[in-house]
């Protein structure tokens, strides 16, 4: 049982190899640097308790 599911910004079937939601460039980079930022503020945060 395939489950098909539709999404107006999409026009095309889902691929893996054509990604699955679109994002603009810029849109992409941000998330980017949001996982960065978050991956940076824990390091600091676990820092920050030891005793180093």
């Amino acid at each position: 049982m395939t489950i098909r599911l539709t999404y107006p910004q999409v026009l095309s079937v889902y691929e893996p190899s054509t990604g699955y939601y679109p994002l603009a460039p810029w849109a992409g980079l941000a998330v980017l640097c949001g996982y960065a930022a978050l991956a940076f503020g824990l390091a600091v945060v676990r820092l920050r308790g030891r005793d180093v």
